[in-house]
């Protein structure tokens, strides 16, 4: 983790309190040693603000970005755009626009992994069924672990290339 950079937060993270899709954000912020806050919001809030058309988008992640004087500068939704936003600034988003593709596959790519193993946990129509959908996606040639043989491929790929660090 890096020192931090200054004392003033850069932005402030809107989310649940809970890790979620907000983790990365925090992650990339402590890497880079970005000072931000956390503003953690209850389900019954988010439902609120979104029928009252206070969510940019449809929900969180938000960022809420201050200058360097602490005034508000915009929100930014959407949580690949706060997530590539925030490692820019904590300077471990690539600038080589081979290895910033790199980098978005990655994440596209876990979108991809949410989008087809997500629904068996939260779809199930009681404990059995999510019990026996959550068995297919995690067996061996089931959805998770197919995903998870690309990521394996794709850290190889990377230490061939010479990064051992993580990083593209």
């Amino acid at each position: 983790m890096a020192e931090q950079k200054e004392n003033n937060p850069s932005f402030r993270v809107i989310y649940y309190a809970f890790t979620g899709r907000a983790e990365p954000l925090r992650l990339a912020a402590a890497l880079g040693g970005i000072a931000f806050e956390d503003e953690y919001i209850s389900q019954a809030q988010q439902g609120k603000d979104k029928a009252e058309g206070k969510r940019r988008w449809s929900g969180p992640p938000e960022l809420v970005v201050y200058d360097k004087d602490g005034k508000v500068l915009t929100n930014i939704a959407q949580s690949n755009t706060c997530l590539r936003y925030v490692g820019k600034l904590a300077g471990v988003y690539p600038e080589n626009p081979v290895q910033r593709a790199l980098a978005d596959e990655i994440v596209d790519s876990v979108e991809d992994l949410f989008g087809a193993a997500l629904p068996s946990f939260f779809r199930a129509k009681d404990e059995e069924d999510k019990k026996t959908k959550c068995a297919e996606v995690c067996k061996e040639g089931g959805i998770l672990r197919y995903w998870l043989d690309k990521f394996l491929l794709r850290i190889q790929e990377n230490e061939k290339r010479g990064n051992k660090n993580g990083l593209f």
